[in-house]
């Protein structure tokens, strides 16, 4: 039973994962379509440096899964790591869906359409990158399932610094599209971190 639980926790991070790859794959597809009517479209070397992100996710869940097997001597206590790192992946693949949901029209890379407005309810009510919080929860998910330190490392070395710039770097798109707007906005709505009580002005 035990080895059943953790080869479930992880194929359930394993296929959450490669969802993830599939889905920046038909952003990007997206934003092709969409770039001659983009009024701003920002590329620059943080953008770029996100690039292999998914490639790098891909390969490492295939690696993980061809050597993949459960610890012969593990306690109560990897598993219970182990499916935690279910339930992160799961929590990375819903608050990415509810993302999309939210708004229906997000691709990948920075861009502003020429009709779009700001979006601030939904997940992006709940923090302003939640595309972003679910890349980390699914990496990071992954990571626990597979005790693997390698992708730990990979998470923490790269896809954590690189993202953290990516989202600076749109934010400052996003403040000289939208000006006032979207300060008050990032005042109110943190960053990845739900904030439960709005910030009075001027805290």
């Amino acid at each position: 039973m035990v080895d059943f639980w953790y080869r479930a926790a992880a194929e359930t991070t394993a296929w959450i994962a490669f969802i993830r790859c599939a889905w920046v794959f038909l952003g990007a597809l997206r934003t092709w379509r969409i770039h001659s009517r983009a009024r701003t479209m920002k590329w620059g070397w943080v953008e770029l440096s996100t690039f292999p992100e998914p490639i790098v996710l891909f390969v490492t869940v295939l690696l993980l899964r061809s050597s993949f097997s459960p610890p012969l001597a593990a306690g109560s206590l990897n598993l219970v790591v182990a499916l935690l790192g279910a339930a992160l992946s799961l929590g990375g693949l819903a608050i990415s869906l509810w993302s999309f949901y939210s708004f229906p029209t997000v691709g990948t890379g920075h861009y502003v359409e020429s009709d779009q407005r700001l979006i601030t309810a939904g997940a992006y009510g709940l923090c302003r990158h939640p595309i972003y919080l679910g890349v980390y929860l699914i990496w990071f998910g992954l990571a626990a399932s597979h005790s693997s330190s390698a992708a730990l490392l990979i998470a923490t070395l790269y896809v954590v610094p690189v993202y953290i710039l990516y989202m600076r770097s749109e934010e400052q798109m996003m403040l000289v599209e939208f000006g006032d707007e979207y300060a008050r906005y990032c005042h109110k709505v943190g960053m990845l971190i739900p904030r439960f009580f709005a910030r009075e002005a001027g805290a």
